[in-house]
């Protein structure tokens, strides 16, 4: 096979997927609330179910676009928004378990590095 044949194939592989990805907007909107809540209540029971002091507040609020795009991008690279969660299989929760666990790594990585070089 051609390389140039594989690259227009990848090149239509790539375009079908976007495609697929922006018909399924609503899991895709529902999944960056979920984050949000997520990312937010962590920090409130980080701090005991108390008020979250405002430097720790203002650099969560600061971080929450990296972490939507982190885990969102993860989500879609390993097919968690094509689970039906009414047919949800061990298969589907282990892609679900395998972003989670890559998003948190990118993140982590992303935030050390900008915060500590």
């Amino acid at each position: 096979m051609k390389a140039s044949s594989l690259i227009r194939r990848e090149i239509l592989n790539g375009r079908q997927h976007a495609r697929y990805l922006i018909s399924r907007w609503r899991v895709l909107l529902h999944d960056a609330l979920m984050i949000t809540l997520s990312w937010y209540l962590a920090y409130w029971l980080r701090y005991d179910l108390k008020e979250i002091p405002t430097e720790f507040f203002v650099w969560a609020n600061t971080h929450l676009p990296l972490v939507v795009a982190c885990y969102l991008a993860t989500s879609a690279v390993l097919g968690v928004p094509r689970g039906a969660w009414r047919f949800t299989s061990i298969y589907d929760l282990s892609r679900l378990i395998q972003a989670i666990i890559f998003g948190t790594a990118i993140v982590a990585a992303f935030v050390l590095s900008w915060d500590r070089m």
